[in-house]
């Protein structure tokens, strides 16, 4: 599953409160106590599933925020939001003797980010192919 996605939660986030009136469709939605939720909250996937580069879904989730930023800064201040995530899916491709690596957004991203209240937060992967074959 991809990390590309806007997420709100809450321990008292009443997630059937806000489903029936929210302008904007989820792909899932959860409550406390559901599997192993210690939340309740809603996700919003943002791409298709397929890998995108960093720039790729910084220009997505501009438009995105663009075009539902009044519904998203609704969200942010519901009742029991106390998280409300922008991720993104950011796969790096190690090479050994990496010893570190910074991911930012754009001034552009983090304007919209500000303007609808929501962190953006990325979830890194690393890729290691040196050690495809290798015991131990």
């Amino acid at each position: 599953m991809s990390n590309f996605a806007l997420i709100a939660h809450g321990a008292r986030f009443d997630v059937d409160e806000y489903v029936v009136s929210a302008p904007i469709f989820f792909d899932e939605v959860w409550r406390v106590g559901e599997r192993h939720h210690l939340t309740s909250g809603v996700r919003k996937e943002l791409g298709d599933g397929r890998p995108l580069s960093q720039p790729e879904q910084e220009r997505i989730a501009i438009e995105y925020l663009a075009a539902n930023r009044e519904a998203l800064a609704a969200l942010a201040r519901f009742p029991g939001v106390t998280a409300f995530l922008l991720g993104f899916d950011v796969v790096i491709e190690a090479s050994e003797g990496l010893v570190g690596f910074a991911v930012c957004t754009s001034p552009r991203l983090m304007a919209h980010a500000l303007a609808v209240g929501v962190e953006p937060t990325f979830y890194i992967r690393l890729a290691r192919p040196w050690s495809a074959g290798r015991d131990g």
